[in-house]
């Protein structure tokens, strides 16, 4: 998982809000309708599903651990729709659709997509959302390249997957599923200072506390280094891309915003 959602208050605090653009993107591209029930990672696109499924449909939000669900149900609360989602530790299907947002590993996609395969409906629907394809100049790429060069062992740079079509439609049928809308989309995000958007990515659950585990000194190397790129107290303003991805089972029809009615085809 990239852990770019499963993150501490701290992250929370400063990501949440910006990546509420992205989550309407992914309930809107998923075609939901009033009375659906949905299978979602615990992050913020719950608050986006649990909307667009109205008061008759249900979100219930998976996670392996307690600390996860925590957080989701205190976002949950915060929006006043704790009626229509359900944390659980596993899945209680047929869903109409099962999604996972910025929480998708592509090296072990193919059992995580089978596994929303299998919770899905004869016409459930299955979305997935990813960052990226990135952009050289993005703040997250310094960021990250960066710490590749003080700790080259982290790897850092390789939160960013492959998200071409032809990447995730192989592996979409890999998983005995057929990819029927690839789409990017981007919205603004700002940073009043360069050292909150640092101590943001810090705190998230990737590659942050393995850079924290190496030490202060490793931490400050790295700092030492974006800063110099960015300015420590300029402020940071970029549209990071990310990609949404739809996929159904071989040979169902299914409803899509921009195709009301879609025979999958048969792979």
């Amino acid at each position: 998982m990239n852990g770019w959602d499963r993150a501490s208050p701290g992250y929370l605090a400063q990501w949440q809000p910006q990546l509420a653009p992205y989550d309407v993107d992914l309930a809107f591209e998923l075609g939901l309708r009033e009375g659906d029930c949905v299978l979602s990672t615990p992050g913020s696109e719950v608050v986006a599903l649990a909307r667009a499924v109205g008061d008759r449909g249900r979100v219930h939000a998976v996670a392996a651990t307690e600390d996860v669900l925590v957080l989701c149900k205190e976002r949950v609360r915060a929006s006043a729709l704790a009626d229509r989602v359900e944390t659980l530790a596993a899945p209680r299907g047929p869903y109409d659709a099962a999604v996972s947002a910025f929480d998708f590993d592509v090296a072990a996609g193919r059992a995580h997509l089978a596994a929303l395969r299998e919770a899905i409906g004869p016409r459930g629907k299955i979305g997935v959302m990813l960052w990226g394809p990135p952009a050289e100049d993005d703040p997250e790429r310094v960021f990250a390249r960066a710490i590749d060069a003080v700790a080259p062992e982290i790897a850092a740079s390789a939160v960013w997957p492959d998200v071409a079509r032809a990447t995730l439609a192989s592996l979409f049928e890999a998983a005995g599923l057929a990819l029927i809308r690839h789409t990017v989309v981007s919205h603004a995000m700002i940073f009043q200072h360069a050292e909150r958007f640092a101590t943001a990515l810090l705190a998230a659950r990737s590659y942050g506390p393995k850079l924290r585990a190496l030490g202060d000194p490793a931490v400050a190397a790295v700092l030492a280094r974006f800063y110099e790129r960015v300015g420590q107290d300029d402020a940071i303003s970029y549209a990071p891309a990310a990609t949404i991805v739809i996929g159904a089972l071989p040979g169902a029809e299914i409803e899509l915003p921009h195709r009301p009615s879609v025979r999958v085809p048969v792979i």
